[in-house]
Protein backbone atom coordinates (compact mmCIF):
# COMPACT_ATOMS: atom_id res chain seq x y z
CA UNK A 1 0.00 0.00 0.00
CA UNK A 2 1.61 3.36 -1.49
CA UNK A 3 -0.67 5.46 0.75
CA UNK A 4 -1.41 5.94 5.04
CA UNK A 5 -5.07 6.38 6.35
CA UNK A 6 -5.53 9.21 9.18
CA UNK A 7 -8.78 10.06 10.94
CA UNK A 8 -9.45 13.80 10.68
CA UNK A 9 -10.46 15.81 13.24
CA UNK A 10 -13.83 17.98 13.07
CA UNK A 11 -11.26 21.22 12.87
CA UNK A 12 -9.97 19.72 9.78
CA UNK A 13 -12.83 19.66 7.48
CA UNK A 14 -12.30 22.65 5.19
CA UNK A 15 -8.75 20.15 4.42
CA UNK A 16 -11.40 18.00 2.18
CA UNK A 17 -13.21 20.49 0.49
CA UNK A 18 -11.29 19.89 -2.45
CA UNK A 19 -11.83 16.20 -2.42
CA UNK A 20 -15.66 16.69 -1.68
CA UNK A 21 -15.51 19.18 -4.55
CA UNK A 22 -14.45 16.14 -7.22
CA UNK A 23 -17.33 14.01 -5.99
CA UNK A 24 -19.49 16.69 -6.91
CA UNK A 25 -17.73 16.56 -10.33
CA UNK A 26 -18.59 12.99 -9.86
CA UNK A 27 -21.93 13.69 -9.38
CA UNK A 28 -22.14 16.08 -11.94
CA UNK A 29 -21.41 12.91 -14.76
CA UNK A 30 -23.55 9.88 -12.90
CA UNK A 31 -26.28 11.78 -11.62
CA UNK A 32 -28.80 12.37 -14.47
CA UNK A 33 -31.93 10.48 -12.05
CA UNK A 34 -31.96 13.28 -10.11
CA UNK A 35 -32.09 16.21 -12.19
CA UNK A 36 -35.72 15.21 -12.96
CA UNK A 37 -36.62 16.16 -9.41
CA UNK A 38 -33.79 19.11 -8.78
CA UNK A 39 -31.10 21.01 -10.49
CA UNK A 40 -27.46 20.82 -9.06
CA UNK A 41 -25.95 23.00 -6.58
CA UNK A 42 -22.63 24.94 -7.89
CA UNK A 43 -19.85 23.13 -6.25
CA UNK A 44 -19.24 25.97 -3.65
CA UNK A 45 -22.36 25.73 -2.53
CA UNK A 46 -23.07 22.16 -2.56
CA UNK A 47 -19.67 22.54 -0.09
CA UNK A 48 -21.13 24.97 1.85
CA UNK A 49 -24.71 22.52 2.48
CA UNK A 50 -21.76 19.38 3.01
CA UNK A 51 -19.23 20.74 4.52
CA UNK A 52 -21.23 22.23 7.29
CA UNK A 53 -23.05 18.76 7.71
CA UNK A 54 -19.23 16.85 7.84
CA UNK A 55 -18.93 19.21 10.79
CA UNK A 56 -21.86 18.45 12.45
CA UNK A 57 -21.89 15.01 11.46
CA UNK A 58 -18.30 14.45 13.42
CA UNK A 59 -19.36 15.84 16.42
CA UNK A 60 -21.77 13.15 16.89
CA UNK A 61 -20.69 10.05 18.87
CA UNK A 62 -19.09 7.16 17.27
CA UNK A 63 -18.91 9.32 13.74
CA UNK A 64 -15.51 9.52 12.39
CA UNK A 65 -13.43 10.26 8.97
CA UNK A 66 -10.67 9.02 7.71
CA UNK A 67 -8.37 10.21 4.89
CA UNK A 68 -5.87 8.78 2.40
CA UNK A 69 -2.59 10.13 2.28
CA UNK A 70 0.60 9.53 -0.35
CA UNK A 71 3.79 10.07 1.19
CA UNK A 72 3.99 13.50 0.04
CA UNK A 73 0.87 14.18 2.38
CA UNK A 74 -1.42 14.29 -1.20
CA UNK A 75 -5.15 13.60 -0.07
CA UNK A 76 -6.27 10.83 -2.83
CA UNK A 77 -9.55 9.77 -1.12
CA UNK A 78 -12.00 10.36 2.36
CA UNK A 79 -14.69 8.12 4.05
CA UNK A 80 -16.94 9.67 6.38
CA UNK A 81 -18.95 7.13 8.64
CA UNK A 82 -21.91 8.10 11.42
CA UNK A 83 -23.74 6.03 13.31
CA UNK A 84 -27.72 5.82 13.06
CA UNK A 85 -30.70 4.00 14.83
CA UNK A 86 -31.49 0.90 13.58
CA UNK A 87 -34.81 0.08 11.35
CA UNK A 88 -36.76 -1.56 13.96
CA UNK A 89 -37.86 -4.19 11.64
CA UNK A 90 -34.67 -5.94 11.29
CA UNK A 91 -32.12 -7.81 14.40
CA UNK A 92 -29.01 -5.87 13.05
CA UNK A 93 -28.23 -4.23 16.98
CA UNK A 94 -29.35 -0.70 17.99
CA UNK A 95 -27.35 1.38 16.19
CA UNK A 96 -25.83 1.09 12.13
CA UNK A 97 -23.00 2.82 10.83
CA UNK A 98 -23.52 4.63 7.40
CA UNK A 99 -20.57 5.58 5.02
CA UNK A 100 -22.11 9.15 4.34
CA UNK A 101 -19.20 10.03 1.73
CA UNK A 102 -16.32 7.62 0.01
CA UNK A 103 -14.59 10.06 -2.16
CA UNK A 104 -11.54 8.64 -4.41
CA UNK A 105 -9.57 11.24 -6.63
CA UNK A 106 -9.57 10.62 -10.01
CA UNK A 107 -5.48 10.14 -10.38
CA UNK A 108 -5.84 7.62 -7.34
CA UNK A 109 -8.69 5.23 -9.09
CA UNK A 110 -7.86 1.49 -8.93
CA UNK A 111 -5.15 1.99 -6.72
CA UNK A 112 -7.16 0.19 -3.46
CA UNK A 113 -7.84 3.38 -1.90
CA UNK A 114 -11.90 3.49 -2.07
CA UNK A 115 -11.14 -0.65 -0.95
CA UNK A 116 -8.57 0.22 2.07
CA UNK A 117 -10.89 3.52 3.23
CA UNK A 118 -14.04 1.11 3.32
CA UNK A 119 -12.20 -2.16 4.87
CA UNK A 120 -11.07 0.34 7.73
CA UNK A 121 -14.42 1.64 8.16
CA UNK A 122 -15.87 -1.34 8.55
CA UNK A 123 -12.86 -2.44 10.71
CA UNK A 124 -13.82 0.53 12.98
CA UNK A 125 -17.64 0.00 13.24
CA UNK A 126 -17.35 -3.73 13.96
CA UNK A 127 -14.86 -2.94 16.51
CA UNK A 128 -16.96 -0.48 18.57
CA UNK A 129 -19.44 -3.66 18.54
CA UNK A 130 -21.76 -2.45 15.54
CA UNK A 131 -22.98 -5.33 12.73
CA UNK A 132 -23.98 -3.29 9.75
CA UNK A 133 -22.76 -0.40 7.63
CA UNK A 134 -25.20 1.01 4.75
CA UNK A 135 -24.32 3.75 2.26
CA UNK A 136 -26.67 5.30 -0.19
CA UNK A 137 -25.76 5.24 -4.29
CA UNK A 138 -26.96 7.26 -6.82
CA UNK A 139 -28.89 4.76 -9.14
CA UNK A 140 -27.18 5.91 -12.23
CA UNK A 141 -23.79 5.24 -10.45
CA UNK A 142 -22.99 1.51 -12.02
CA UNK A 143 -19.29 2.04 -11.20
CA UNK A 144 -20.00 2.56 -7.12
CA UNK A 145 -22.34 -0.05 -7.56
CA UNK A 146 -20.44 -3.03 -8.62
CA UNK A 147 -17.69 -1.77 -6.19
CA UNK A 148 -19.85 -2.48 -3.03
CA UNK A 149 -21.62 -5.20 -4.98
CA UNK A 150 -17.54 -6.65 -4.67
CA UNK A 151 -17.28 -5.71 -0.68
CA UNK A 152 -20.74 -7.52 -0.19
CA UNK A 153 -22.68 -5.16 0.41
CA UNK A 154 -26.72 -5.95 -0.54
CA UNK A 155 -29.15 -3.57 -2.32
CA UNK A 156 -31.94 -4.06 0.31
CA UNK A 157 -34.09 -0.91 -0.18
CA UNK A 158 -34.15 2.02 -2.72
CA UNK A 159 -34.69 5.92 -2.09
CA UNK A 160 -36.76 7.91 -3.72
CA UNK A 161 -37.34 11.28 -4.13
CA UNK A 162 -41.10 12.92 -3.87
CA UNK A 163 -41.48 16.47 -4.73
CA UNK A 164 -43.17 18.41 -2.81
CA UNK A 165 -44.06 21.41 -5.20
CA UNK A 166 -46.94 20.38 -6.53
CA UNK A 167 -45.35 18.19 -8.96
CA UNK A 168 -47.41 14.86 -9.90
CA UNK A 169 -50.35 16.04 -8.00
CA UNK A 170 -53.49 14.74 -9.44
CA UNK A 171 -55.80 17.99 -10.71
CA UNK A 172 -59.10 18.07 -11.92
Amino acid sequence: MDFRLEQLAVDEIEQVRGLWMSLHEYHARVGSSRLEIAPMRSAEAAWEVRGRALGGWLREPGAFALVARDEDGEQLGLAVVRLKDSPGTWEVGERVGELTALVVAEPARGRGVGEALTRECMRRLREDGIRLMSVEVLSDNEGAIAFYERAGAVETSRVYWLPLDGAGEETS
